[in-house]
């Protein structure tokens, strides 16, 4: 679910393909801003919608300012981490599924 605010969001509950075409819309919105900022309290959710949410960061020509302030977990760490700027309160949660550890072949 997203609540936004101007330049202002946040993220909480779970991200559905609703909650990424808000999203999408309001970065669409508020193209021209020189920085946005989104707080995450969000227990993650469907992966693909996630993804969309990402790559819509990443093409934001500002700054893009990630905030945790409770839980980021599975699919919502994806969008924490795609902020320009990171941040989180000393008491959040993160929860990642899996870590892979990919070494290269030096042979």
């Amino acid at each position: 679910m997203l609540e936004v605010k101007d330049t202002v969001a946040t993220l909480y509950y779970d991200i559905d393909f609703e909650t990424a075409r808000e999203f999408c819309d309001w970065i669409s919105e508020n193209k021209n801003a020189t920085e946005l900022v989104l707080f995450i309290d969000c227990v993650g959710g469907i992966n693909s919608a996630a993804r969309k949410m990402a790559k819509a960061i990443n093409n934001f020509e500002g700054i893009f300012t990630t905030i945790n302030t409770g839980t980021c977990a599975s699919a919502a760490v994806d969008i924490f981490l795609a902020g320009n700027r990171r941040f989180a309160t000393p008491s959040v949660d993160f929860m990642i599924h899996k870590v892979v550890l990919i070494v290269p072949n030096n042979s």
